[in-house]
Formats: C-alpha cells, structure tokens, sequence
C-alpha cells in the first residue's frame, strides 16, 4: 500500500472552505487552504478528482507503485476573477496536476 498526498495552495479563493478529493468515484475527505490529505491507496491505477460548490477539477490518473505519489491541487492561473465570475459552472477552474 502507498499513499497519495494532495497538497492545496490556491491564492485567495475559498479560504475557509474545504475541497472534497474523490478517488475512483469516492469522496476520501477534504483538503484546505495550504493543506495537505494523505490518501492510503492500493498500487494498481488511479482516478482523482477535486470538486468544491460548482467547480470540478481534471481528471488526474496514474497508476500507483509502492512509493508514495504527490499531487498539488490550485486554481487554473489561465483564468481571470471576472471570466470566473461570468461562467461559474465550467468545469476546469480547479486543476490537479503531478510534483
């Protein structure tokens, strides 16, 4: 068994609020604002998802070892406040990319 570390640094958005991390499907808790969650999860493929109110992240998938994997959830720096406020249901504001 490994472990997947999803790390949260976002600017200022959503400070107090807690991003739910799904793996393969299933809610396994929520990150905060400069936090960390460590996932125990069984080596073989992967599938991880972030979702918060509206927002949904990319679907990141890997395959996991024996070794612990790290993963850094943020806001996607491509978009402005204002195009966020104006679209707020488009998936892709959330981004879960590998360290």
């Amino acid at each position: 068994m490994s472990r997947l570390i999803v790390t949260r640094k976002t600017p200022v958005f959503a400070l107090a609020r807690g991003c739910a991390i799904l793996v393969d499907g299933k809610r396994v808790g929520k990150v905060y604002q400069n936090g960390e969650l460590v996932i125990p999860v069984d080596v073989g493929p992967i599938k991880v998802q972030a979702k918060m109110d509206w927002f949904s992240s990319n679907l990141w998938e890997s395959t996991m070892g024996s070794e612990d994997v790290r993963i850094i959830l943020e806001m996607n720096k491509k978009l402005s406040s204002i195009l966020l406020a104006l679209n707020p249901f488009k998936s892709g504001q959330l981004v879960l990319r590998g360290v």
